[in-house]
């Protein structure tokens, strides 16, 4: 069955090369007059020319087009060609792209009237390969075509100018007019040596037509034909516009002029007119073109903002924003409009625009909670369908309803190796950030595609991944954007051994030691908070050691956790805490900033490590000698000079996070408690107490103080020039 189903294919291949239609060159620039240039070329394979208006119909997305002149120059017998195919077999050209320059050159040895003009086949990858040299055997041809596989890198001197195959160097031997078809993907290793090949182009009276598959042109390529005669397609996606593509060459080499048609395009709903339609009604033959017509073409309801996020709104609390919708190039008659979420909701909701005037709408929005949600409202009109989205929550909140969803690939697809295909999503925003995945091993390892990726839409290039297994999934994070994620590193989940696992013998309070889990990932300050970044918050500089960069000191347990409230509160995130003093609160489930647990900051310190300090063991206790491995990553006691020093000057730790050993203590979410002898998940210390605890060590302290598992008492409302913190927000 396989083998009949391939041998129809030929035939249909082989047959339709007789009869085509290929319209190009398309000019907007009169516009709503559209003019452009075709080839009709009959089952003879000669130019039909004795054409008029009546034979053609045009329809652009559909609508039926005037067709108000068609122009043909007087046919002239073909001249004869001396062409060379030169093909791209690099590494990049591997499955759809070596398919589709197969098929085109196969259509061009079909086409060439063989024995009036002769044709020449090499092709290249890193170097270059002499396939067939000039011949008139048609089956010599497309053997050698046929015979391509793929090899190594890209080097475009090595297709045009290097011995023993370089295309320039076996056109000039040509005894007709001497034409180049150069095809590539458009990759190319470094830049070629344009000049050179250009003039030795020149120099030999020879034609360079090339053509880009799957990309755009590079400007090399460009050159190439500019400067020599010929003419660059690019972006051809298919084997049919391949085919078309070098149907065109071989007509305006062979000295053929195109026929003109021109017809009245109209005001349109897109931005391109990508599915425009001509047919050649008395052949039955059809060429689908498109063009970029003038922005005055386009009609559209014009929304400002082009989205809405209600980023922080209270739950049960009514908010309102506004919308100023405008037409644009037409008059726009709205009757409805619909909201895919009932808490969100839109007034007026019919309204009638001319051309140009504007309308302000209120768009409301009571959220049920904090998460993340999505609507989508639909504007009926009676010209163009139109979309405008909104979401509203709390940054990081997660949706109780998951609203994100794959649209394509959605299952079922069979994808080719090398082709393009688009991904696209809904249920976020257009500038929402996904990260897309696909597996072939139904879920088990899952590969990147794109991290970040935004718009709603992807183009991929279809890997080697032979496999009937494969899935694509997107997820999105909401809540972080760059600058809200700025010097904090996510912290991933895992489990450690928390306490005293370094070879210093410790205090008692520092065992027994215990597994701890930290089930989910979070984010934890690179740097402890600076002066500059405390006194911007909170209008203050408590600090005894003044600097932009130094820690802030002299701060309470109780003023960081005012400081996180108010800075959450400023970015428009949910605040962690409530009450005050020994009746604070801490809801972790909030998106804004807080302290981190002990566990969480104890795990965060030691990174995979189960010595004193996270880069080695503790040498010298006190301040003197110098602690060799603490000097490395921390300033305390023996290399401070008594004093903090500019957050980030010693080396950090595998996450990225600096002066987890040193510099100011730290404080902590946690009361003080003992440890047990059980395997916990995600502690936050004891329930009530007189006491809580920092961590990490100062610029006072000798570095036994300094260890990543010993714990220090403090009272929630005492300051000290050794006492700061740094922040920490639930992902």
């Amino acid at each position: 069955m396989r083998k009949i189903i391939y041998i129809l294919l030929v035939i249909l291949s082989y047959t339709a090369y007789s009869q085509s239609l290929s319209v190009f060159g398309v000019d907007a620039s009169n516009f709503p007059t559209i003019k452009a240039n075709f080839f009709a070329i009959d089952a003879a394979d000669n130019q039909i020319t004795n054409l008029n208006p009546s034979d053609f119909e045009v329809k652009e997305y559909g609508q039926s087009r005037t067709v108000t002149d068609i122009s043909c120059p007087s046919p002239k017998p073909p001249e004869a060609l001396s062409s060379v195919l030169v093909m791209d077999i690099s590494g990049s050209m591997c499955g759809n792209g070596l398919d589709i320059a197969k098929a085109a050159a196969n259509a061009w040895i079909n086409m060439l009237p063989l024995g009036k003009s002769e044709c020449a086949l090499t092709s290249f990858s890193n170097k270059n390969y002499i396939n067939q040299d000039f011949t008139i055997d048609k089956n010599r041809l497309i053997n050698g075509i046929n015979s391509l596989t793929c090899l190594n890198g890209t080097d475009f001197n090595a297709a045009m100018l290097d011995a023993m195959a370089g295309g320039v160097l076996i056109a000039k031997l040509g005894k007709y007019k001497r034409i180049i078809v150069l095809l590539s993907d458009g990759g190319m290793n470094f830049e070629p040596k344009i000049a050179e090949i250009i003039k030795a182009a020149n120099d030999n009276n020879i034609a360079i037509y090339c053509v880009t598959i799957l990309n755009n042109a590079p400007q090399c390529m460009k050159d190439f034909s500019n400067q020599t005669g010929g003419l660059c397609f690019e972006n051809i996606e298919t084997k049919a516009e391949a085919e078309d593509c070098y149907r065109k060459i071989l007509m305006i080499a062979q000295g053929g002029e195109p026929c003109s048609i021109e017809w009245q395009s109209d005001v349109s709903c897109v931005p391109a007119m990508t599915n425009t339609e001509i047919k050649l009604m008395p052949n039955n033959l059809t060429s689908k073109i498109s063009y970029q017509p003038p922005n005055s073409s386009v009609a559209k309801l014009e929304i400002i903002p082009p989205s809405l996020k209600f980023k922080n709104a209270i739950p049960g609390i009514k908010k309102d924003t506004t919308l100023l919708v405008t037409a644009r190039n037409t008059d726009f008659n709205i009757t409805n409009i619909i909201s895919s979420n009932p808490a969100y909701t839109i007034t007026p909701t019919n309204f009638f625009l001319k051309d140009g005037q504007s309308q302000n709408l209120t768009v409301s929005y009571i959220p049920a909670d904090s998460g993340y949600t999505y609507t989508r409202f639909t504007i009926e009109n009676d010209k163009c369908a139109t979309k405008y989205l909104a979401s509203g929550g709390y940054p990081g909140k997660k949706a109780k309803i998951q609203t994100l969803k794959l649209i394509q690939p959605n299952g079922g697809e069979t994808f080719i190796v090398g082709m393009d295909t688009v991904i696209t999503w809904e249920g976020v925003l257009p500038e929402d950030k996904v990260k897309i995945e696909y597996t072939t091993d139904n879920g088990v390892n899952w590969k990147i595609v794109a991290d970040p990726a935004k718009g709603l839409a992807y183009k991929w290039l279809v890997p080697k991944t032979p496999s009937n297994l494969c899935l694509a999934r997107v997820t999105a994070n909401l809540g972080y954007t760059t600058s809200e994620m700025n010097d904090m590193v996510l912290i991933p989940e895992g489990t450690f051994q928390m306490g005293n696992t370094g070879a210093y013998s410790g205090y008692d309070d520092e065992r027994p030691v215990h597994e701890v889990t930290i089930t989910k990932p979070f984010l934890l300050g690179k740097y402890e908070v600076t002066q500059k970044l405390y006194e911007s918050v909170m209008s203050n500089n408590p600090s005894y050691f003044k600097g932009e960069d130094l820690p802030v000191e002299q701060v309470s347990r109780d003023d960081a956790v005012a400081f996180c409230n108010k800075l959450s509160e400023q970015e428009g995130l949910e605040p962690c805490y409530s009450g005050s003093g020994a009746n604070t609160s801490c809801n972790f489930d909030a998106n804004g900033y807080r302290l981190p647990t002990e566990a969480e900051w104890e795990y965060a310190c030691k990174a995979g490590t189960s010595t004193d300090f996270y880069n080695a063991s503790l040498t010298n206790n006190v301040c003197s000698p110098l602690d060799a491995n603490l000097d490395l990553i921390g300033w305390y006691c023996g290399n401070s000079g008594d004093k903090t020093h500019d957050v980030g000057q010693k080396e950090p730790n595998i996450f990225g996070l600096y002066d987890m050993s040193g510099n100011v203590w730290e404080f902590c979410w946690d009361w003080w408690g003992t440890y047990t002898n059980t395997s916990v998940s995600d502690p936050k210390g004891a329930n009530s107490g007189d006491t809580r605890l920092l961590r990490g060590g100062s610029w006072a302290f000798g570095a036994k103080y300094c260890r990543c598992s010993l714990r220090q008492t403090y009272s929630s409302t005492g300051s000290d020039s050794n006492c700061g913190f740094r922040l920490s927000r639930t992902f």
